[in-house]
């Protein structure tokens, strides 16, 4: 089984944009490329690495805080 993130990890994710958390539970928790990812929301690859870029700018930014 996958660990389970620390409660803080959950509620950074959780503050996230809808778009922004699902790319980070695509990639991060079901393991997904950001082809798969982008096929499955209906954005570019492109998309889905902005999002994904901008969602762990604003974890880190959260977390290392």
């Amino acid at each position: 089984a996958p660990p389970t993130p620390r409660p803080e990890v959950l509620v950074a994710v959780a503050a996230l944009s809808p778009r922004q958390r699902a790319v980070v539970y695509l990639t991060y928790w079901e393991d997904l490329d950001p082809g798969s990812v982008a096929a499955l929301i209906g954005v570019s690859d492109g998309a889905v690495r902005r999002h994904l870029a901008r969602a762990r700018k604003t974890l880190r930014g959260v977390l290392d805080g």
